[in-house]
């Protein structure tokens, strides 16, 4: 799924990139973190991180397609988790701290 598509379909979806800095000056082209924050339309909330070597070139697609499909798997682990739950019985998980 890209993020697009997920928007359309209801789901929230924030991006934050993190680079290397000194007093807010970037001072290298490597490494670097993408963190996703994606709320499905049932309120599930999960978040997916991808981490870019000091050693590598940071690359903020490669970083959104890696930290979605960590928080996406996420997702899909809850609700086979609250599918679960709903057929025995049970709290819902609304969050993957509750994992």
């Amino acid at each position: 799924e890209s993020i697009y598509s997920l928007r359309k379909q209801g789901y929230k979806v924030k991006v934050i990139h993190f680079r290397n800095t000194v007093n807010n000056v970037l001072f290298s082209p490597h490494g670097g973190k993408t963190h996703i924050e994606l709320r499905s339309p049932e309120g599930i909330e999960v978040v997916g991180e991808a981490i870019c070597s000091d050693k590598d070139s940071y690359n903020k697609k490669i970083g959104v397609v890696k930290a979605l499909g960590r928080a996406w798997a996420s997702l899909e682990k809850i609700k086979t988790v609250n599918r679960a739950i709903a057929f025995y019985g049970g709290k819902q998980l609304t969050n993957s701290k509750e994992l």
